[in-house]
């Protein structure tokens, strides 16, 4: 299983990323200014790996946070 595609929202510094493909190569970067929302990028997928958020994770204007994800899968990776 591989992820495709984000979009997180209301997450940190992050209103909302729209949904960001990621390359079918397998590479990804993140590039962007100092305090752009890279890190805040990173944390939100790992929120929604792990399931949990922390409450400095909320936006101060406590919109409920959401992360989005999208994979491709083979029925292959489904059977084991």
């Amino acid at each position: 299983m591989r992820l495709t595609a984000f979009r997180i929202r209301n997450f940190r510094s992050i209103v909302d990323t729209g949904w960001q493909e990621l390359a079918h190569d397998n590479i990804t970067s993140l590039i962007g200014q100092n305090e752009s929302g890279k890190t805040s990028i990173l944390e939100g997928l790992k929120a929604f790996h792990d399931g949990h958020l922390i409450e400095d994770m909320l936006r101060s204007d406590l919109s409920l946070p959401a992360v989005d994800c999208r994979f491709n899968y083979r029925w292959e990776d489904l059977e084991n």
